[in-house]
């Protein structure tokens, strides 16, 4: 049974960051001289700094300066302990208060930076991204309106520090300046501080003092083989569940990327037309695209929305029960690059066909032809798909799921039974 000091709240735990504070500024006298060279501030500047303190804190450890993050550094670097119970949970609410109420008061440049981002109409998985660089630099020096030149440079070295390969001797093999990563991190740093409010003297933006870097003319682009593809296809129809195995699937045909592929769900699909439409990124056609009717099994499974990460988290695992290679730089697009390389190796397949099927803008690199050529989408996209090699190693495959226990359960199942029996 409970007494009454199992409801009292934990005396052990401090009452708030400015009694901590204050605890530590009276700490340090002896001989009758003061050691603790905090006396000389006042304490509204002390908390100030302190409160930047905790957020940058949270911005290197949890990569975000929002109210669960700064929740958690007070729980883990504050109490020092697991903080169970309601009531220091609630103690811990009410330590993160003066916080973020200090961030409502004061300018916060990742969000104004987000803000511009979202307004301009930027995808989430790009925001989450570029706002990486703008959280590592706000981690280092602080929320601000503006930086020095002496800030941003030291940044910069620090990234390129981070980007500089050295071998298992511990010899540099790529100075950081020349990793193409090194460069698409300074441009969006560049993004980030042209985000910022003008000079009230000068009116000018914050900016970069050096001409940026040009990417490397050689680029770690990795691609799997066709024997890779045919690895992760059956690997992906034998191993995984109907939902795993239609998203390899919209990779290996469409070549969808991995923001596509995690935006799409059973809403694009339409199995009366038998088309299907990808949400395709960087100004790419959108339109609908042909289902091969052979695959209609496999695209009839019911399919959600899903974040990137659990995306790319399934081909690494797809791609390690098939023994296939998975470096650093591997992903999705490595598929995709690889649904391009086996198209243009089709022999008498256009390549205005192939943009087209990949939902490129057809204005890049192609001149006026694309007005021109009027051949329907459709026509061209089915052209395409008769020819696919990765269309003929997935309809091989397919009647493999009729014997595979993570469909028996499912439509799709008998769909392919009567599609047998039709053809018998």
């Amino acid at each position: 049974m409970k007494t009454r000091t199992d409801f009292e709240p934990d005396l052990s735990l401090p009452t708030s960051i400015r009694d901590m504070v204050i605890g530590q500024i009276s700490y340090g006298t002896y001989d009758g001289k003061t050691s603790n060279p905090f006396e000389k501030e006042s304490l509204d500047d002390l908390m100030k700094k302190v409160f930047a303190h905790i957020e940058s804190e949270s911005l290197r450890l949890y990569r975000s300066n929002e109210p669960w993050a700064i929740r958690e550094y007070v729980i883990q670097h504050i109490f020092h302990q697991p903080v169970a119970s309601e009531d220091n949970l609630r103690i811990a609410s009410e330590f993160s208060k003066p916080v973020e109420q200090w961030q409502q008061d004061n300018f916060d440049p990742i969000q104004n930076f987000r803000l511009r981002l979202e307004v301009a109409g930027r995808k989430r998985g790009y925001i989450r991204e570029v706002l990486t660089t703008a959280k590592w630099f706000v981690a280092d020096y602080g929320r601000k309106q503006r930086y020095t030149e002496s800030e941003i440079l030291q940044f910069l070295r620090k990234l390129s520090m981070r980007y500089t390969k050295k071998d298992e001797q511990g010899n540099v093999i790529l100075e950081g300046v020349n990793n193409s990563t090194y460069v698409t991190r300074c441009t969006q740093f560049k993004q980030f501080l042209s985000s910022l409010p003008e000079d009230d003297n000068s009116g000018r933006k914050q900016r970069i003092p050096f001409e940026l870097p040009t990417f490397p003319s050689e680029f770690n682009q990795p691609v799997f083989s066709n024997q890779d593809i045919e690895s992760i296809i059956y690997t992906a129809l034998i191993d995984e569940k109907p939902e795993v195995t239609l998203r390899i699937l919209l990779g290996t045909v469409y070549g969808a990327r991995v923001g596509e592929i995690a935006e799409m769900d059973s809403s694009n699909i339409n199995l009366d037309d038998m088309t299907i439409k990808i949400p395709t990124e960087k100004k790419g056609q959108r339109k609908p695209q042909p289902i091969p009717e052979m695959l209609k099994p496999i695209f009839s499974v019911q399919l959600e929305k899903d974040d990137t990460r659990v995306v790319v988290r399934q081909l690494k695992r797809i791609c390690r029960k098939a023994g296939i290679d998975y470096s650093k730089g591997t992903g999705i697009h490595a598929i995709r690059r690889s649904v391009v390389t086996s198209l243009y190796s089709v022999p008498n397949l256009k390549e205005l066909s192939i943009r087209r099927f990949m939902r490129w803008a057809l204005d890049m690199g192609m001149g006026v032809m694309p007005r021109y050529v009027k051949t329907p989408l459709e026509t061209t996209d089915l052209e395409v798909l008769e020819v696919h090699p990765y269309v003929k190693v997935w309809e091989e495959l397919l009647p493999f799921i009729e014997y595979l226990p993570q469909w028996a359960e499912l439509e799709p199942r008998l769909q392919f039974n009567k599609k047998v029996e039709k053809q018998d």
